[in-house]
């Protein structure tokens, strides 16, 4: 039998923990945060904000990289 590989899946939404704006609120209801959106989700921020607005997340910037 032959294994096929499947690529990674492209997502339009950009990779929260990447991002500045993203935190971790320590609570279970709610447990990732956006700064630039003011929201808490029990998922990705970028995720809720794309389902919210219908547009990807804007706020995207990416950290910066440690010494």
């Amino acid at each position: 039998m032959e294994s096929q590989r499947v690529p990674p899946r492209k997502s339009a939404d950009p990779p929260c923990r990447e991002c500045k704006h993203h935190y971790v609120t320590y609570q279970a209801q709610h447990p990732w945060g956006c700064r630039a959106y003011g929201i808490a989700s029990t998922r990705s921020p970028a995720v809720a904000v794309r389902e919210a607005s219908g547009e990807p997340c804007q706020a995207f910037e990416r950290k910066a990289a440690r010494p």
